[in-house]
């Protein structure tokens, strides 16, 4: 997998501008980020927001 990403990075490098390229390593690294965050990135508690105020 890791010569995969290897050979890929390189191929890219090959093919874009180095403006280009830089802009791919970027938006890489930050879907890269969000895909390891996965079902632990949670946003608040749903057994909260389903609660009706109290009166």
């Amino acid at each position: 997998m890791l010569d995969e990403q290897i050979a890929s990075k390189a191929k890219m490098k090959n093919i874009l501008s180095p403006e280009q390229f830089a802009k791919w390593e970027k938006m890489k690294e930050h879907h890269g980020r969000k895909k390891s965050q996965g079902k632990h990135h949670k946003k608040g508690n749903e057994k909260e927001d389903k609660k009706e105020p109290q009166k």
